[in-house]
């Protein structure tokens, strides 16, 4: 399990790094190309597991607008 923390923070800094680079290639005026990332866990299948959980903007909004006030 130690491992695979090592690995998941490798990771997120490594599309950090890969993020930053596109931004920075951006703004000095060449296009915007979005660079291909890692994957969000470093287990093999879990990135679709993950995919089904995302919640989307919509799903947020309807869910705050049910709830009583405080």
């Amino acid at each position: 399990m130690e491992l695979a923390a090592l690995l998941h923070l490798l990771d997120r800094w490594i599309n950090i790094a890969k993020i930053g680079t596109a931004i920075l290639q951006h703004l000095t005026g060449r296009p915007f190309t979005m660079p291909r990332l890692r994957p969000r866990s470093p287990f093999y299948g879990m990135d679709e597991r993950l995919v089904k959980e995302d919640v989307s903007i919509e799903q947020v909004q309807d869910f705050v607008a049910t709830q009583p006030p405080a």
